[in-house]
């Protein structure tokens, strides 16, 4: 079970890399709440700790490796489901089979997740074996009080390419 801390780095590392932006320039995109949702993005190459969550052969979710054998994802893609998952790493989570497949062997949505009103949306997810790749550099959780809030971030993972949902 994850503790307190834990989560609250895995969320903060969530909240600087978490929907497809290339190497080149940060796109600007404007949030104007937390529930404006990211869509669009760039392929890169770059992040192989941003992972594509799938259960069967459905992409359910991203995440981000965060340990050898941690991904960290939302809850809400943790709801309902029902059968295996496997974590993808590589570039095009649309073809699995060009990149690398981990099985997971357990998986926990935050205890006070609330898909009312959305709040504690974070979950882990356990690999059966070690990721052959560095996680994501942790932020220290006192990095938001040092004068980033406001700042650019880049947000990493697989999801909708346009408003109408394709990925």
């Amino acid at each position: 079970m994850p503790t307190r801390p834990m989560i609250l780095v895995a969320l903060a590392t969530l909240l600087v890399f978490a929907a497809g932006c290339s190497d080149n320039e940060l796109q600007e995109i404007p949030v104007d709440s937390l529930s404006s949702p990211i869509v669009g993005g760039h392929p890169t190459e770059s992040y192989e700790y941003a992972v594509a969550i799938y259960e069967g052969n459905n992409m359910i979710c991203s995440g981000t490796l965060v340990s050898s054998t941690t991904v960290v994802t939302a809850a809400h893609c943790l709801d309902g489901v029902t059968g295996p998952l496997q974590v993808f790493f590589g570039v095009n989570a649309l073809k699995p089979w060009r990149g690398t497949v981990i099985d997971v062997d357990n998986y926990v949505a935050h205890p006070l997740w609330d898909p009312v009103a959305r709040e504690n949306d974070i979950g882990v997810v356990h690999l059966a074996e070690n990721a052959p790749f560095d996680p994501a550099p942790l932020l220290d959780p006192g990095v938001f009080d040092n004068g980033y809030i406001g700042e650019k971030a880049r947000f990493l993972g697989y999801g909708a390419t346009n408003w109408l949902g394709a990925v």
